[in-house]
């Protein structure tokens, strides 16, 4: 039969313990820590792993809470289900460049809808680029994650009169770009300028041994910029952020004027 020809070509194993919360705000929280492992003839893979789903209450109170746990545990936020990684032991392939998606509005789209939606789009171009950072060698991965945190910070520039954004949350978006820019601007030397120098004169030596050189500084560059993107201090940033996107938090600071802006018509 069907039945008997098929068989499994990864195995998911997981010892799940779940907790029902209550926060102090009365926000109904299910935690559920998952540890065990995903393998595929030798090749396996670690879970350990938290997963937090409002039940009730506000989103961004669940942010808040996430926070909460990271200052007892160096959490990071994932993005890849156990699927994915199962899938990837089977047929493993380089991690995948994102890049920016088309953007669209509907007719009647208000301020703060589409300032909701450009971020969001921001964020997944961000995200979508980080295994290709960290696990990868594509110089385009940090390109595009580096263009999709200079959207970001564009459009928070562009709606800062209706929604303001906290200086704090500023400050770590000028610190992740500073780690992508350094990274980008390290492998276009080697990869690009050196490169194009080293077509046009293949009799200089020196432009071959500083192209080297460089591409040694690139891969130390990618590496510091590898870490950033694994460390704790991104993870909170994204949490942060979580919250005060979720909370719409700039409506509790902004003056009248400014809400009711942000209930116009984006056009």
């Amino acid at each position: 039969t069907l039945a008997e020809q098929m068989v499994p070509i990864f195995t998911t194993r997981v010892r799940r313990t779940v907790w029902q919360l209550r926060l102090e705000r009365g926000d109904e929280v299910e935690l559920a820590l998952d540890q065990g492992e995903v393998w595929h003839d030798a090749a396996r893979v670690p879970i350990s792993e938290v997963e937090l789903e409002l039940k009730s209450g506000d989103p961004a109170r669940l942010f808040d809470f996430a926070l909460q746990l990271q200052d007892a545990v160096a959490l990071r936020v994932g993005n890849l289900s156990k699927a994915e990684r199962g899938y990837a032991l089977v047929s493993p392939h380089p991690p995948t460049v994102v890049k920016a998606a088309l953007l669209e509005f509907p007719q009647d789209v208000s301020v703060e809808q589409g300032f909701l939606t450009i971020v969001a789009n921001c964020l997944t171009q961000v995200e979508g680029n980080e295994r290709g950072v960290v696990q990868g060698n594509d110089a385009e991965s940090v390109h595009q994650m580096r263009v999709g945190v200079r959207r970001l910070r564009s459009a928070l520039k562009l709606f800062a009169r209706v929604a303001p954004c906290p200086a704090a949350l500023d400050a770590e978006l000028e610190w992740l770009a500073n780690e992508l820019g350094a990274t980008r601007d390290w492998e276009v030397l080697a990869d690009v300028t050196l490169a194009a120098v080293a077509n046009a004169r293949p009799d200089q030596v020196e432009i071959e041994q500083l192209q080297q050189a460089t591409r040694s500084l690139a891969e130390q560059s990618r590496g510091q910029t590898a870490l950033a993107v694994t460390s704790v201090r991104y993870a909170r940033f994204l949490l942060t952020f979580g919250a005060w996107i979720q909370g719409k938090r700039w409506r509790k600071l902004g003056a009248p004027i400014a809400r009711r802006a942000l209930d116009a018509p984006l056009s």
